[in-house]
């Protein structure tokens, strides 16, 4: 989630007051009643399906990443177009290992065609051949690592009301090196980060 958004410890290069990315994904859920599963794709399982080239690629500054349908509305709102990440990479050597900021819809190269779009279209696909599929279930917890897995969902379907799909989704961010700046100031709550 959140995918243009920096990564922790990192400042986006257009606004400097663009928070991280969450670390943490916790999807709770609350109903379920056709079993719609969620899919957990591990960042390892999917680097395995890989060749080092494409590795090598994705790990360039030569991606665009769009912000994700669910943080659309917010970004018109807040910063009155949608952020997009210019020159970044998808995977990132870190402390903990490689790191990943990817949506198959919001993440393109930048010079279309070449070895990048080979590699992303490439990930694309080990990411669904490792895929695994989650029916979150009333009263049950899912923690996503951020870095170290991508999520999404199944087809959820226009069911309404009380026959619908319903999940909370909440973040978590380790913020203790996160500059007040990067928070919402004035009349919103000090934990709520921009934008």
């Amino acid at each position: 989630d959140g995918v243009s958004f920096p990564f922790n410890g990192e400042t986006d290069a257009s606004n400097a007051r663009i928070a991280p990315s969450p670390d943490v994904v916790t999807l709770v859920g609350l109903r379920n009643p056709k079993s719609v599963p969620t899919t957990v794709m591990v960042l390892q399982e999917a680097l395995g399906k890989l060749s080092p080239e494409d590795i090598h690629e994705l790990k360039q500054a030569q991606f665009s990443i769009e912000s994700q349908a669910t943080f659309l509305e917010g970004m018109r709102d807040i910063l009155v177009d949608v952020h997009t990440a210019i020159d970044e990479p998808v995977l990132k050597d870190a402390a903990i290992g490689t790191i990943v900021r990817f949506s198959h819809s919001s993440v393109s190269p930048t010079e279309p065609g070449g070895a990048a779009e080979k590699a992303a279209e490439n990930f694309a696909k080990a990411c669904s051949e490792v895929v695994q599929a989650v029916a979150i279930q009333p009263g049950d917890l899912l923690l996503v690592s951020n870095r170290l897995c991508l999520h999404g969902r199944g087809e959820v379907g226009g069911e309404i009301g009380g026959q619908s799909r319903w999940l909370l989704r909440t973040y978590g961010l380790d913020t203790s090196q996160l500059d007040d700046s990067r928070r919402h100031l004035g009349n919103r709550p000090a934990h709520v980060l921009f934008p």
